[in-house]
């Protein structure tokens, strides 16, 4: 789902994946079916703009 602040910030623990460019594999979405994820933008983005973009929306 897209992110929402409030939902997001209510969790205490956090951890992100930044995927290959090609994206997740199968069995890494197999591994992460329980979690619960966030949709930083509707865009691929590059790792380094991906890892910029999650820190901005964590400290805004």
């Amino acid at each position: 789902s897209n992110m929402n602040k409030e939902l997001f910030f209510k969790n205490k623990n956090y951890f992100f994946i930044f995927g290959p460019e090609g994206g997740l594999s199968e069995r890494e979405f197999e591994q992460l079916k329980d979690s619960k994820k966030y949709k930083l933008t509707d865009n691929r983005l590059r790792a380094e703009t991906a890892v910029i973009t999650a820190a901005s929306c964590i400290t805004l």
